[in-house]
């Protein structure tokens, strides 16, 4: 069985989609994210194409366009986790080299790796991302989370993170108003 949705605003929280803090860096600020996903539905799996853009501290809005995919082991009534890997590749501004991410997620938290290897351009040392993110608010309507984690960009020690994310979801009505 399949069956394609469009999701917009289902991952938007209000303020910020995905908000970051780095702790070890001058651009303290927040990095709001925002990003609209088209998902196609599968019993094993899914298959999700996301368009968007990101506003880093003192540069203009950034789009991105990722492609990831979500592989479930076992299905179960409680699942025991799932696998995703994810490929985005930004369209517009000084950081244009894709990124490749495989997770690993259970019920209420996910480990997650992230390699970035530049195909060109004078600086090709690769930068790496690891972070824990655990969902602290789990509801019908939304979700809150948190992540901790840690970066390493090519010339640097490693930096960690902070991060806070929000998700709601408006109420879909099958009535058609008159």
């Amino acid at each position: 069985m399949k069956a394609t949705a469009l999701i917009i605003c289902a991952f938007v929280a209000v303020g910020f989609a995905e908000s970051s803090l780095g702790l070890d860096d001058e651009s303290r600020g927040p990095i709001p994210y925002v990003c609209t996903n088209t998902t196609s539905f599968r019993k094993d799996g899914n298959v999700d194409l996301s368009v968007g853009g990101q506003k880093l501290p003192g540069r203009r809005v950034e789009p991105t366009v990722g492609l990831s995919g979500t592989y479930r082991f076992r299905r179960s009534p409680e699942p025991q986790g799932s696998l995703s890997a994810t490929y985005v590749k930004p369209l517009d501004g000084p950081e244009r080299r894709p990124t490749y991410n495989f997770d690993y997620n259970n019920r209420l938290g996910s480990l997650s790796g992230t390699f970035s290897k530049p195909f060109g351009g004078p600086e090709r040392r690769p930068t790496y991302n690891f972070d824990y993110n655990h969902r602290l608010v789990n509801r019908k309507d939304g979700n809150i989370d948190l992540s901790v984690g840690g970066q390493k960009l090519p010339g640097r020690r490693v930096e960690p993170t902070v991060g806070l994310s929000g998700t709601f979801r408006f109420r879909r009505s099958f009535d058609s108003e008159n």
